[in-house]
């Protein structure tokens, strides 16, 4: 087996062909329609798209690339070259992203390239590939993954001794070892965040062999290279206080952390102490107004070293934050100063307020909460062009970091769901049949088996009955936030058209305890947590994920088990919005359903199903034509109320 340059050319061509027509789709189903049926022509549309893509790429792939993921001796040097050179223009030119690509067969390249000593520059672009690939993952150790590629890239900085000359590509060897530097620093602090540690033992050597690196990058920079580099030296200086940020914001929720040791106490102090000397002068050489990020984290630092009290970090950040509608709209997103206000300033001022004693209690919930519901608005404003895996990571990130001090108004499962409707309709829409089926075998498991509901809270089966609409409350609410942890995974959940890869459904599987931590650091969603964590741990608790849970012994787990099935019955017989083959009947998941009670599934409700005909033909409604009616009122709804606040 051997392929020529120009076929591995256009087997890239005609694999990324299919996905670019994916977000035409998209924003026609986020623009307003006369009638819901042409959203569900739209939909239709999509899913044969995909489904078709499905086939085309899975045969693309067992031609191209699965055997030399299974065999890589099957390899020759000019394969591995045009492999890299497709690789690296998905990745630069921003095509697409694809996991097995990036991930998988960039592995194999490296592996070969090293084996045979083939030419540094192809080495350096294939470490720099993986760095890309893996920090996308939104793993934690895939980023420590990240980190460790980066480390072997930058291993080669002493080579600027030298000038790189020897190399093809000199300039473009030498960024690659410059952001590799940096990128050592920033995936190791991201994987203290992803994974929930504070080991600042860890991270003050990490910072500590940064700050080697670049004394020795310093001489053999040229005058264009600096300015880059003086900018990834201030981040790297504004992620220590990001790290601190991350622990304080878990440590109001989370008892289970392990307080500081007295060396890591003098760790943070030293650090935050050192980057509030580096950040000083900087700020004021360019002014407040126009370092933004600095000085967020400059004003944090102050706060946490003592140069200031609460009262002036608060009026501080509220003087910031005034400053919002001063935007410049030439500038791209990310580098907007409104999209800065919106998701970082606005979670600093809450938690300064929060922290405040001298505000109220009262007046600061109600002023979190505006800014909180400013910032989803902004979100949901955003056009679907943007929509990727950093907008994900950054909502993700905000939902962490908010949901400890948010108060609930009643409206906050709403609001948090509304805004998947925008970053992520195929997963609202199926929040919301998932809410419709588990409400209709909600209400019959109530009617049967209310001892299934008694607890601390329902103590007899009067109360069960008498409390059923409190009971459907909690239902709807739980199934409606069951995949808030899936945020993150847009590219993966999103754009896929092919076989999950280990990798991608290792990090998939994340979403149930990403969901987890969001909904259990608030009080008032805190009770539906265990839904979101257990809903895909089998019902005897012997298989499934989180793989450590247990969902025997959870309180919650009547609710756990009816979203469980109800999850199953939608995604078994999707055949317009996640399914990459057409969905199945009804008749076919209760056979499933059936196969598989007493082990996967509840034994009790899939009897329930079985006895009652009329159950039957409400869930084979809500499958078919009930699905339709469902996919239209959630355009409508939502598209509605982003209408009336636009």
């Amino acid at each position: 087996m051997a392929f020529t340059k120009e076929e591995i050319e256009k087997f890239y061509q005609d694999y990324t062909a299919g996905v670019k027509q994916i977000p035409t789709i998209e924003n026609e189903l986020h623009a307003p329609q006369k009638n819901q049926t042409v959203w569900i022509d739209f939909l239709k549309e999509k899913a044969n798209l995909f489904r078709s893509l499905f086939v085309t790429s899975e045969e693309q792939l067992d031609k191209f690339v699965y055997p030399f993921i299974k065999s890589p001796s099957l390899l020759n040097e000019e394969e591995v070259e045009a492999f890299l050179k497709g690789n690296a223009d998905l990745a630069f030119k921003g095509q697409v992203i694809d996991f097995l690509l990036d991930d998988d067969l960039t592995k194999v390249l490296l592996d070969y390239q090293y084996q045979h000593q083939m030419p540094l520059d192809g080495i350096f672009l294939t470490l720099r590939l993986l760095q890309i690939a893996l920090s996308r993952y939104l793993d934690a150790e895939k980023t420590k993954e990240a980190a460790f590629y980066s480390d072997k890239l930058a291993a080669y900085y002493p080579l600027f001794k030298d000038g790189l000359d020897k190399y093809a590509k000199k300039d473009e060897m030498r960024s690659f070892i410059i952001a590799s530097i940096f990128n050592a620093f920033y995936f190791e602090a991201e994987y203290q965040h992803q994974a929930n540690k504070h080991d600042y033992v860890e991270l003050n050597k990490s910072f500590e062999l940064l700050l080697t690196r670049y004394e020795g990058l310093k001489p053999y920079l040229s005058e264009k290279e600096k300015p880059s580099v003086d900018i990834r030296i201030e981040v790297a200086y504004e992620t220590i206080i990001d790290v601190f940020m991350a622990f304080e914001k878990h440590m109001l929720w989370d008892k289970t952390f392990i307080p500081l040791s007295k060396e890591e106490e003098k760790i943070e102090d030293a650090l935050a102490k050192r980057v509030c000397a580096y950040l000083t002068p900087v700020i004021e050489a360019n002014g407040k107004e126009k370092m933004l990020n600095e000085y967020s984290h400059l004003l944090y630092c102050r706060f946490k070293t003592g140069l200031i009290d609460i009262s002036e970090y608060t009026s501080s950040l509220e003087e910031m934050y005034s400053w919002r509608n001063n935007e410049d709209s030439k500038k791209d997103l990310y580098s907007s100063d409104q999209f800065f206000y919106k998701v970082v300033v606005s979670v600093d001022l809450s938690y300064a307020i929060f922290s405040n004693p001298d505000i109220k209690k009262e007046q600061g919930q109600k002023e979190i909460l505006a800014a909180f519901r400013e910032t989803l608005s902004y979100l949901k404003s955003i056009p679907q062009a943007f929509y990727n895996s950093s907008l994900m990571k950054v909502t993700t990130d905000y939902l962490i970091d908010i949901m400890p001090i948010i108060p609930d108004d009643g409206n906050l499962a709403e609001d948090i769901a509304s805004l998947f409707f925008f970053q992520q309709t195929s997963t609202l829409i199926h929040t919301r049949m998932v809410e419709a089926i588990s409400l209709c075998l909600g209400r019959k498991m109530i009617e049967i088996h209310s001892e299934d509901f008694l607890d601390d809270k329902y103590k007899d089966k009067g109360t069960v009955v008498k409390s059923k609409k409190d009971i459907l409350a909690f239902i709807s609410k739980a199934s409606l936030l069951h995949d808030i942890g899936k945020a993150p995974f847009w590219d993966i959940i999103n754009l896929q058209r092919r076989k999950i890869t280990a990798g991608e459904f290792s990090a998939i599987k994340m979403h149930s305890a990403i969901g987890y931590e969001i909904l259990s650091s608030n009080k008032s969603l805190a009770k539906y947590a265990d839904v979101a964590r257990l809903h895909h741990k089998w019902y005897d608790g012997t298989k499934g994920y989180p793989e450590e849970a247990d969902n025997l012994s959870s309180q919650y787990k009547i609710y756990v088990d009816i979203v469980s099935v109800a999850d199953t019955i939608d995604a078994g017989t999707d055949y317009l919005g996640r399914s990459y083959s057409a969905g199945k009947t009804f008749k076919t998941i209760l056979e499933e359903l059936n196969a598989q009670a007493g082990t996967r599934y509840n034994p009790k409700i899939v009897k329930m199903i079985n006895e009652d005909t009329d159950l039957q033909d409400s869930l084979t409604f809500l499958t078919t034509e009930g699905r339709k009616m469902i996919y239209g009122s959630v355009y409508q709804d939502y598209l509605a109320d982003l209408n009336n606040k636009h």
